[in-house]
């Protein structure tokens, strides 16, 4: 209560004055100051936290459906083609192709690695052989390979001697074909002609015979050194190819089948690159695309920049695709369609939060409209007291506008560790992006709050200390008129 004697008339109009008022009416009422501020830290909360858990499952949402869709991290194909092993022009190719790479998916990958495809060799004992009717091999060198498949027999290859032979492995099948077994000695005959070929459209059509003027063979010595076996076939390194490296292919019209191999990555591009520097081969290189590092604000990034590094590399003969553009396209058309909702379910439970601001500050008024008919009957002006009312609210809402944002990121992120969430979060906290927008919206829900503060004092303000007293002896409302439940009923 203000006694009468408590605050003096003169310097209503002092800032001093007015603050002193202000600190002896919040401890006089700090009960109802404490429910009230607890009502105004809320809605600022809910609020500022309708942009961060619409960010927050937008970001989960894309997590969740691109891995559900593309099974797993999403692999990003890169390559370039009818290029030589090591001489000075396709270094160069190389070089500027993976500097392509790395600007424009670095950002996002998690794992790369390359992968040399030779052009099909002639598997023979002498290095004669006739093309015609005989096996062929195709090499592969793919950079950590080692950890996706398991040996069933031998040893996996390794880099050896500059001057002994290349080290490969095989699938049983192909192995067995080939009639090879670990330890076996054959080789690789490249073979170049006159022979102006019609690559057919699929490997199950056969290929045109043609006019053959002259021959240029060369042979690799190599050894088989093991027998291995993909490990798992649905994994993202293989890019769902891995059964191109351990099973033979359909036969041309010319030869027999052709069967996969695989050697060190550091032996093709250290000891044969030496050696065959002309050897032909297509480079080709597999991205993993890390998903934790995608959200709502660069997915569209990386879409754009798996297309431009499409487009970077028809300079060079070469191509980028991924499914994942797709995926990421989809995402950006429902995105927004997705938000509203989520923002629209945030203001309404906010608006109930200010509702609660506003029956609590009509008490709280209501209580006190006595002492503000006191004030009023020694001489301060409505504005006074509303600016009294106004200045409580300012200092309960400033705090609520520094941390509201910071509490709604942190329930926001705690709502991972819940069961509705757990089978998406992995039982983690949510990743949570703190957005500009929360501090406004913060304010917001603070200023509303004062509104909902000063419009009952402003009310009370008007009526003076005669129209004070004639509401007090009026019959009192009842509990649902009073505090305006019958409109809320309506």
């Amino acid at each position: 209560m203000w006694g009468r004697d408590r605050y003096p008339l003169v310097g209503m109009g002092n800032v001093a004055v007015l603050w002193k008022l202000l600190l002896s009416h919040g401890a006089a009422n700090w009960r109802m100051l404490a429910v009230l501020a607890l009502g105004v830290l809320v809605s600022s909360t809910l609020l500022a936290s309708a942009p961060i858990y619409a960010r927050a499952m937008a970001d989960l949402g894309l997590k969740f459906s691109v891995r559900d869709e593309l099974r797993g991290a999403p692999s990003i194909g890169a390559g370039i083609e009818a290029q030589q092993l090591a001489t000075p022009d396709s270094l160069a190719i190389r070089e500027a192709v993976e500097q392509r790479i790395g600007e424009r998916l670095g950002w996002f990958a998690s794992e790369r690695s390359i992968i040399l495809e030779s052009a099909r060799l002639t598997i023979g004992e002498t290095g004669s052989e006739p093309r015609e009717r005989t096996t062929l091999g195709l090499l592969y060198a793919i950079e950590g390979f080692e950890r996706h498949v398991s040996l069933e027999k031998g040893h996996l290859p390794v880099p050896g001697d500059p001057d002994g032979p290349l080290q490969v492995a095989m699938g049983a099948r192909a192995a067995s074909i080939a009639r090879l077994d670990p330890g076996d000695h054959f080789l690789l005959v490249e073979e170049l002609d006159t022979c102006d070929r019609i690559i057919p459209e699929t490997e199950l059509e056969p290929q045109p015979p043609c006019d053959l003027t002259a021959i240029v063979r060369y042979s690799v010595p190599a050894v088989l050194t093991g027998i291995i076996a993909i490990e798992d076939p649905d994994a993202s390194f293989w890019a769902a190819a891995s059964d191109r490296y351990v099973l033979p292919r359909a036969p041309l019209v010319d030869s027999g089948l052709v069967l996969p191999m695989v050697a060190h990555v550091d032996s093709v591009l250290g000891e044969l690159a030496t050696s065959y520097p002309g050897q032909r081969l297509s480079l080709r290189w597999n991205i993993l695309a890390d998903i934790d590092r995608l959200d709502q604000g660069n997915f569209q990034r990386a879409r754009e920049d798996i297309l431009g590094l499409n487009e970077d590399l028809r300079a060079y003969s070469g191509y980028a695709t991924s499914a994942l553009t797709l995926s990421l396209e989809a995402f950006g058309r429902s995105a927004d369609f997705q938000r509203a909702p989520l923002t629209i379910l945030l203001i309404q439970i906010a608006a109930i939060a200010l509702f609660y601001v506003a029956l609590i500050s009509v008490a709280v008024v209501e209580r006190q409209g006595e002492e503000i008919a006191l004030l009023r009957g020694r001489g301060a002006t409505t504005s006074q007291v509303v600016a009294l009312y106004a200045l409580e609210g300012l200092a309960l809402g400033l705090p609520a506008i520094l941390v509201a944002p910071f509490i709604a990121g942190g329930v926001t992120a705690l709502l991972g560790l819940t069961p509705v969430f757990s089978e998406i979060s992995g039982g983690e906290l949510l990743p949570v992006s703190f957005e500009l927008l929360a501090f406004p919206l913060a304010a917001l829900g603070a200023a509303l709050s004062i509104i909902a503060l000063t419009a009952p004092a402003l009310a009370v303000a008007s009526r003076g200390l005669q129209g004070q007293r004639r509401v007090i002896a009026r019959p009192g409302l009842g509990l649902i008129q009073r505090y305006y439940l019958d409109v809320v009923l309506v």
